[in-house]
Formats: C-alpha cells, sequence, structure tokens
C-alpha cells in the first residue's frame, strides 16, 4: 500500500522543515472520481482534508517542490447484473452505493507568477494513491474494490491575499502499482482550499524577489 511512500514523504518533510522556506498548510478537499461502474468502483465523490507543503527553491522562487497528504470519504455508485434462473431472460441491472476511502500523495514541481497581492501558479508530477470501496454482495458474489496507483498529475491555482489557497488538480489516467477486483480509473478531479501558514514578513520579500 501508501506506507513506504507515507514514510518517505515524512522524512522528505522532517528534512525540509529546518529550512526556514518550508510553508506548511491545511486545505478542505474535494474530489471527483470517474470509473466505470461494472466491476469496479464506478463514479462518485468524497470530501476530505489535506496537509500540503510548499518548498520554493532558495535560488529561484519561482519555482517549488509542493506536496501534500490527503485524505477523503465519500461514496460511488457501482452496477452488477442480477442473476435470473431462465436463459432466455435478460440480466437486470442492479445498482448499489458503497463507500469509497481515498488516500493520496501528490508530488509538484510547480511555477509561479506574482502580480500585487495574487500569486498564480501550475505544476504536474507523480501522484501516489490508495481506493478502497465498500462491499458490493449481488447474487452469487462477492466484491470489494481495492487498490493503489501511481499516476500523472497536473494542478493549477492562485493564492490570494498572501495566505488564502484555491488550486485544482486532474490527474487523467492510471497505473496500478496493485489491485484487487478493479480494472481501472479513467480520471479523478481535486478542487482543494486551504490557508498557508507563512510569515506576511518572508511572504512579503519572496513576493518583491519575484517582480
Amino acid at each position: 500500500m501508501l506506507k513506504p511512500l507515507v514514510l518517505a514523504a515524512m522524512a522528505l518533510t522532517l528534512s525540509l522543515s529546518g529550512r526556514s522556506q518550508l510553508r506548511p498548510g491545511l486545505a478542505v478537499d474535494y474530489e471527483h472520481i470517474k470509473a466505470p461502474a461494472f466491476g469496479n468502483i464506478g463514479t462518485g465523490s468524497a470530501w476530505g482534508g489535506s496537509i500540503f507543503f510548499r518548498y520554493p527553491f532558495p535560488r529561484n522562487h519561482r519555482l517549488s517542490l509542493d506536496f501534500s497528504f490527503d485524505f477523503a470519504g465519500g461514496n460511488t455508485s457501482v452496477q452488477y447484473y442480477i442473476y435470473v434462473p431462465d436463459p432466455n431472460t435478460p440480466m437486470p441491472i442492479g445498482t448499489q452505493s458503497v463507500s469509497l476511502v481515498y488516500v493520496g500523495i501528490p508530488v509538484y514541481l510547480t511555477y509561479s507568477r506574482t502580480f500585487g497581492h495574487l500569486r498564480v501558479f501550475a505544476g504536474a508530477g507523480p501522484s501516489f494513491a490508495s481506493y478502497s470501496a465498500g462491499e458490493v454482495i449481488g447474487h452469487g458474489f462477492y466484491m470489494k474494490p481495492n487498490f493503489t496507483a501511481i499516476t500523472a498529475s497536473f494542478k493549477a491555482g492562485c493564492e490570494l491575499f498572501d495566505h488564502l489557497m484555491l488550486s485544482g488538480e486532474i490527474r487523467p489516467w492510471k497505473g496500478f502499482l496493485g489491485r484487487s477486483g478493479v480494472s481501472k480509473v479513467d480520471n479523478m478531479l481535486s478542487v482543494k482550499l486551504g490557508y498557508e501558514f507563512a510569515a506576511p514578513t518572508k511572504h512579503s520579500r519572496r513576493k518583491r524577489s519575484n517582480t
């Protein structure tokens, strides 16, 4: 699962925390997941939170290393064929709502520009994720989709009034590290609204150095 990745991310955080450049923050996180409905986790949404970190490179503050720990829970809708004993009767489709738990660690190389009190940014990088859905019990079968995945991820957003962050992230395809009873996820959209904890004096010096 994500345990080795979590430990690696924590080690990276600790190694950067001794530097004054590291800027942590908290965000509310909305996740929209689109996936095939049959034999899969289905399409659904989840709400949660993120602990994020931004490390501007010392020699070029327009470039930064951004990463976060994302946690969200919600529901998805899955479908399955209901068995009927008559072979001449088409099998009806059953639909079931199941719970979903999402854990992710996206990492980005980000470029930003500052315009007055507004900072805009965009970045790309890998994202590591774990998905676990609730039980789906049909006629004669049992399924509990869960898997871990690595994917390319892209984000863009803005920082308002020195600390208020708004960003969107999209993950359009996935390669699986391991899976059980699930085929794929088509794409995933994440929207985050958060607050970055940074000293106003340091932030002002950074902004002046970008112009």
